[in-house]
């Protein structure tokens, strides 16, 4: 740590001339931090940014790879400004954990990170891009508007989200060690407003594989196709099977009367699937299973 910053605390008055933090090869550089009577200035540099600093949060994650960037804010607490880029190149993410009953070795996918987001005007734009070759691109960009920060009003949107890839490369970002994979292709619009939101677009998935940790469920051969039209994501088909005879179909509608928090209406048909399946226990269900309400509560 070079350089220690001076840190002044009173109301929202805080005063950081510079600060410089060394780790590795790489730097993070803080310079002309002031916020004082709601007035916001400051610039933050980031070279070479080893992602090894994750096993600071969790020592089991395994990250390769460094992260560089640049950032800047100005206006007011009230109506902030400010722009933010990161770059990130072969980005390893995995974390160490117990091998599933049919998962292959754990992979690390090396995935290219592209990010631009910038504040002006209350009006956020962003452009984000994920890359991994044949394996994964995802690429996002678009605009919102901030005129209300609670987001109790609406909020023009506009944007999109397309890519295509396996399912494996983000499967190292599940916490709790699940396994999933398949074929994943999707391209949506939205417009409208946060509270009213308008999208069009497809979603697919073909060759699709879940398995959870903690039960031993496995479910295979996943095929799911979607359309998005107005404020609606109408997943006509939803089918899959397990290692044996057990099935599962079904369909579902996701209505966005709200972009923050969606209405679900599930219904999945399960015959002699089995749902529970470890070294102590195993156990088939069939039957309906019904999921209706909003998606947080």
């Amino acid at each position: 740590l070079k350089q220690p910053a001076t840190f002044i605390w009173s109301d929202h008055e805080l005063h950081v001339p510079k600060l410089s933090l060394t780790l590795g090869k790489g730097t993070i550089s803080i310079q002309d931090v002031i916020i004082h009577e709601h007035l916001l200035s400051g610039d933050i540099f980031i070279d070479q940014l080893p992602l090894t600093l994750l096993r600071v949060i969790h020592p089991e994650w395994k990250a390769l790879g460094y992260l560089s960037g640049k950032g800047k804010v100005r206006g007011t607490m009230e109506k902030p400004e400010g722009e933010l880029s990161i770059e990130g190149k072969s980005l390893k993410w995995g974390k160490e954990k117990k091998r599933l009953k049919y998962s292959p070795p754990q992979q690390l996918f090396a995935i290219n990170l592209s990010t631009a987001l910038k504040v002006q005007e209350q009006l956020l734009t962003w452009q984000i891009s994920l890359d991994s070759g044949k394996v994964l691109s995802l690429t996002s960009k678009g605009k919102l508007a901030l005129n209300d920060l609670s987001f109790k009003t609406p909020q023009s949107l506009e944007g999109n989200l397309k890519g295509a890839g396996d399912l494996g490369a983000l499967s190292v970002f599940i916490a709790n060690g699940d396994l999933v994979k398949g074929n994943a292709s999707l391209n949506l619009t939205a417009t409208g407003t946060t509270l009213a939101p308008k999208i069009k677009g497809h979603v697919s998935l073909t060759k699709g594989l879940y398995e959870n940790a903690a039960f031993g469920t496995l479910i295979r051969n996943i095929t799911l196709q979607a359309n998005a039209s107005n404020d609606k994501i109408t997943i006509s088909s939803i089918t899959g099977q397990d290692n044996t005879k057990g099935r599962i179909n079904g369909h579902a509608t996701i209505k966005l009367t709200s972009l923050m928090n969606p209405e679900v209406d599930l219904q999945l048909i399960l015959s002699k699937l089995m749902v529970l399946q470890n070294d102590e226990f195993s156990g088939r269900v069939s039957g309906t299973l019904n999921l209706q309400g909003a998606f947080l509560g």
